[in-house]
């Protein structure tokens, strides 16, 4: 009884956090920029204007303008483009500087991307001033507070640059009205080595500036090389990625299936598949329309994503259906596993306000050991969640056994 109300309780927090965070879109990009632009002006008479400074920051500046402009358009922005110019201006200048300096750079990258409004510019430059000037004023305080035993090109010093850096990060990842994709998806993957990537360019290219700022025109190539291949990365990602969930779409999923389905042969351990179909999902685009729709697809797949293992695949299989696989799960398993994704859907509420209320029914087939193609299993999953339908919906039905 105790797991259980645990369990709803955790259900209901994560219900309640998706809806502040839809909630937080629509405000939380005024509020930066109000706050950006205040810190601004309160720094902006008090700014030391010593000339190494300036140099320096026109130097960082040229170079990010450069790159900035040799991305391709139409595409993703900050693929690698200001990280590497801005750590070394947040550690190696002033924090009032990091706070002003990063946002025009940020609101050329953004225009670049080819759907910039004024609303985007504005957002997508508090987002990043404010977070290189926290991050920078966080930098000088330790290192004031360490005094000399931070050196530049000491392991403290490179540890705090580092610091710096991945203090940014989350602090744009805050900020930034920009949706996150989340670190189960593809997407998320693929940004999350990325950005390990440019944090370690990061750190080398503060080092190199802080023995001479001449070392930042050197860095120019490899920073565009690192840009590209970013890009490359997520277009990759992109190709497995269904748009509007973040999940594997049909294609990857099915191959990721085979390939698991090859390894469970070989080792003779079970897998079970979960199809997961939207009770009603026509009334909900008919009534609130396919933006509305769109939401619930993305809330359902983040409910999914809550439950499962690190180990499970998700994808969405089509329409408003999705496909879950389970590997080394037991019939129990993969039963337990498939009720907690349907009460954990039922208690999500996608829309703004909290009146919708979306539920999922659910078929779930089991093969120990698989002896079968995967697409025997999908097709016994995806019967049994017909049954489930026809049942009453909102529920889980098991298919006989694949032993």
């Amino acid at each position: 009884m105790t797991m259980a109300r645990t369990s709803t309780a955790t259900t209901f927090l994560r219900g309640e956090g998706a809806r502040l965070l839809a909630a937080s879109g629509r405000w939380l990009p005024l509020v930066v920029v109000l706050v950006w632009a205040a810190a601004a002006g309160l720094a902006g008479p008090g700014l030391p204007c010593h000339p190494a400074d300036l140099r320096l920051l026109a130097l960082l500046g040229t170079c990010a303008a450069v790159v900035a402009l040799a991305r391709p358009t139409g595409r993703r922005p900050g693929s690698g483009v200001l990280s590497p110019w801005c750590v070394p201006a947040a550690v190696l200048l002033p924090p009032a500087w990091a706070l002003i300096a990063p946002a025009p750079l940020a609101a050329l990258d953004c225009w670049r991307d080819g759907r910039a409004t004024a609303r985007r510019l504005a957002a997508a430059a508090a987002a990043e001033g404010m977070g290189y000037g926290g991050a920078s004023l966080a930098f000088h305080k330790v290192t004031t507070l360490a005094g000399h035993g931070l050196a530049p090109g000491a392991p403290g010093w490179l540890a705090a640059v580092a610091g710096c850096g991945a203090l940014q990060r989350v602090a744009s990842r805050v900020l930034s009205p920009a949706p996150d994709p989340g670190p189960g998806s593809p997407r998320g993957r693929a940004d999350a080595a990325g950005w390990l990537a440019e944090l370690s360019v990061s750190v080398i290219a503060a080092v190199a500036i802080a023995v001479s700022p001449w070392c930042a025109i050197p860095a120019v190539p490899a920073v565009t090389a690192l840009a590209r291949s970013r890009q490359h990365a997520r277009l990759a990602a992109a190709a497995r990625t269904d748009a509007k969930t973040g999940l594997l779409n049909a294609g990857a999923w099915q191959r990721a299936a085979r390939s698991e389905a090859a390894r469970a042969v070989r080792t003779g351990r079970p897998l079970a598949v979960v199809m997961v179909d939207i009770d009603h999902f026509k009334k909900v685009n008919d009534t609130c329309g396919h933006l509305a729709g769109d939401q619930v697809l993305a809330a359902v797949a983040r409910a999914m994503v809550g439950q499962l293992r690190p180990c499970d695949v998700a994808g969405r299989f089509g329409g408003e259906e999705f496909a879950v696989l389970l590997p080394d799960a037991t019939e129990a398993t993969a039963r337990l596993g498939a009720e907690r994704l349907r009460s954990s859907i039922a208690a999500t509420r996608p829309l703004p306000g909290g009146a919708l209320r979306v539920t999922v029914s659910v078929g779930v087939a089991v093969a120990a050991p698989v002896r079968e193609d995967q697409q025997e299993l999908v097709a016994a999953a995806d019967a049994a969640l017909y049954r489930a339908k026809q049942a009453g919906r909102n529920r889980v039905q098991l298919a006989p056994s694949h032993a």
